[in-house]
């Protein structure tokens, strides 16, 4: 089935089927985005996390030395 055929299908369906299709689409969509984005993410925010700390404990470091 062409993406034409699958366009005309989906053109005759009802508007409660219609909603249907659209759900699962954004359902696949979401899936798609958690496989791929997710986890780079996920790594992104642990290294952000890290980087935050090391500067928190400078910073402690330089003010409980000066002061």
């Amino acid at each position: 089935m062409v993406l034409d055929e699958i366009k005309e299908a989906v053109r005759n369906l009802t508007a409660e089927d219609r909603r249907k299709v659209a759900l699962y689409i954004l359902d696949l969509e979401k899936q798609h985005l958690q496989g791929t984005i997710g986890p780079q993410l996920v790594e992104d925010l642990n290294a952000l996390t890290k980087v935050v700390q090391e500067a928190i404990e400078k910073i402690k470091k330089h003010v409980e030395k000066n002061f």
